[in-house]
C-alpha cells in the first residue's frame, strides 16, 4: 500500500468550498452523464482541467470518479506520490 502521509481524501464537502477552484477530474461520474455533470459543476462555478501540463499548480483538487481507466491509474499513482494536489471522492459531488 502506498505511502499517503499529507495527502487527504476530503469527504464530506459543501460544494461551496469548491466555488472559483478548479479540479481535475480521474474518472467518470455513475450517477450523471458528462454533460450533467459538467453542467452540475459549471452552475457551482467549478472549473474542470481538460488535459494534463507541467504547471498543476492551479489544481485546487484532485477529484477521484468512479470508473477510472488503466492509464487514469497511473496518473493518480503519479499525482499520489507527488503531492500534487488533495484528493476528494466523486461522492462529494455527486449528492
Amino acid at each position: 500500500m502506498k505511502n499517503l502521509k499529507n495527502i487527504s481524501i476530503i469527504y464530506p464537502m459543501n460544494l461551496k468550498q469548491l466555488e472559483n477552484k478548479t479540479i481535475y477530474l480521474l474518472g467518470k461520474s455513475r450517477a450523471f452523464s458528462s454533460d450533467e455533470f459538467l453542467e452540475q459543476l459549471a452552475h457551482h462555478d467549478i472549473s474542470v482541467v481538460q488535459e494534463l501540463s507541467d504547471d498543476m499548480s492551479s489544481i485546487a483538487f484532485i477529484v477521484e470518479g468512479r470508473m477510472i481507466t488503466p492509464y487514469e491509474q497511473i496518473v493518480s499513482d503519479d499525482f499520489y506520490e507527488k503531492k500534487t494536489a488533495p484528493f476528494i471522492s466523486i461522492d462529494v459531488l455527486e449528492k
